[in-house]
C-alpha cells in the first residue's frame, strides 16, 4: 500500500491498494501526448463538468451585481 495516498470513496484514512495507484498511472501514461508548447502558451483546465459541486443552495437568492467601466 502507498502511504499517504488514501481512499476518497471508501472510509476515511483507508489506504487505496497498489494496483489502483499503478492502473491510474499506467491510464494516465497511455492518454498523454506531447504538445509543441511555445513561449506564451497559456494551459486552461476546467474542471467543473467534473470537480466536486456545494451542496445545493438553499435560502433566499439575491442578485447584485458590480460594473466597472
Amino acid at each position: 500500500m502507498k502511504t499517504g495516498v488514501h481512499d476518497q470513496g471508501g472510509s476515511p484514512g483507508t489506504p487505496i491498494p497498489d494496483e489502483y495507484v499503478t492502473h491510474i498511472r499506467d491510464v494516465g501514461l497511455d492518454v498523454a501526448f506531447d504538445v509543441g508548447w511555445r513561449e506564451g502558451d497559456v494551459l486552461v483546465i476546467d474542471n467543473g463538468p467534473d470537480g466536486p459541486r456545494p451542496p445545493p443552495f438553499e435560502g433566499t437568492r439575491r442578485i447584485l451585481v458590480a460594473m466597472c467601466g
